[in-house]
């Protein structure tokens, strides 16, 4: 059974996850746009099985029915519904040497499958900042194979963590100086953290 599904450029929840924008009202004040690129089944069970991981279903749900873009001279989207010049955006701290700091992480290309063209992209980049064993002090013990990228803001990177025990958290990626950052400790955390 379907959890999320988009209606006329808005996000309707159920089942399990209709209490998500109760915690979030301003969920129904979102403009949607359906991904482009559907969910490749075939790519998605290759990646659980080697990977040994299980992808949320909210997560996969979310991104093919609400996680598209596009724009036009005066908007973007996925932004506010009655405002569309306002993107959607999530903010969250990081700790970076003991200091916090806040990042405003903007949504303006919407969400990537796993499987899909902005997936793929930044995978690469992920393989070519970690895979020969640079940076490796940033990873903090993860291991980059593990991280599922699934959205980008002028280069950062927000990914699905399967090295934390218990389900994925999402991890915050910078290039700028490299780091990975805890963000959110699950994928409904971070819907209840959108915001305009």
């Amino acid at each position: 059974m379907m959890i999320v599904e988009n209606q006329s450029h808005k996000a309707i929840f159920y089942g399990e996850a209709v209490s998500i924008p109760e915690q979030n009202p301003k969920l129904a004040d979102m403009w949607f746009v359906q991904s482009e690129e559907k969910p490749d089944q075939s790519f998605l069970q290759s990646l659980e099985a080697e990977s040994n991981i299980k992808l949320p279903q909210l997560f996969l749900e979310f991104i093919s029915q609400c996680g598209g873009f596009y724009a036009d001279i005066n908007h973007s989207y996925p932004c506010a519904f009655d405002d569309m010049t306002k993107s959607l955006k999530l903010s969250f701290n990081v700790v970076d040497d003991d200091r916090t700091r806040r990042v405003t992480f903007t949504l303006f290309e919407g969400f990537d499958l796993p499987g899909s063209g902005g997936y793929h992209h930044e995978t690469d980049i992920l393989k070519r900042c970690f895979g020969l064993g640079d940076y490796e002090d940033a990873l903090n013990g993860r291991d980059w194979k593990k991280l599922i990228p699934f959205a980008s803001d002028n280069g950062d990177v927000l990914c699905l963590d399967y090295n934390a025990e218990g389900g994925p958290e999402i991890v915050y990626i910078t290039y700028d100086g490299v780091g990975v950052y805890f963000a959110f400790s699950s994928f409904e955390q971070l819907l209840l953290a959108l915001d305009y």
